[in-house]
């Protein structure tokens, strides 16, 4: 997932997100299926 799909994907959930890195997701802080409040912010980092 590029970084765009992934600020798309997280804006339809009303979450806000932190990235580093360039590329394309590889790892994020909040675990599948795990459940967070809307306007939380999830880190991503992408290589």
């Amino acid at each position: 997932m590029t970084l765009k799909e992934a600020k798309e994907e997280l804006a339809k959930k009303n979450l806000n997100i932190s990235y580093t890195g360039s590329g394309k997701v590889k790892k994020q802080d909040k675990g599948e299926g795990e459940t967070v409040e809307q306007g939380s912010i999830i880190t991503i980092k992408l290589e």
